[in-house]
């Protein structure tokens, strides 16, 4: 369990990545962050998966290339972790469409 730990800090020290936020951005972000939400929800009724963190991944990884790739986003555990950990800030959520490129999304 230690040694994966480091594993996972070494590759998020090397695979980092900085995103300018822009509203298809925040898009998939919220989009993220609410089939979380449901994914927990859901873990809790019979007959859907009984892993939250399972069903978010194959929705993350389910997600269509333009709404992954070509944001910049990487297709790899370490991004789906980073959105999974953010707490979308309540000023990204309010800001003009416009002043969105104040805010960068890392991963």
């Amino acid at each position: 369990m230690i040694k994966r730990f480091f594993e996972n800090l070494r590759l998020r020290l090397v695979h980092r990545g900085f995103l300018t936020l822009n509203e298809k951005l925040l898009r998939v972000l919220v989009a993220m962050k609410t089939r979380e939400e449901l994914a927990i929800i859901e873990t809790n009724i019979e007959g859907f998966s009984k892993s939250w963190l399972n069903a978010l991944s194959k929705y993350f990884y389910a997600l269509p290339e333009s709404a992954v790739e070509q944001l910049g986003l990487i297709r790899n555990d370490n991004c789906m972790d980073a959105i999974r950990e953010l707490i979308i800030p309540a000023e990204w959520v309010n800001a003009d469409v416009k002043e969105l490129s104040k805010f960068t999304f890392e991963f």
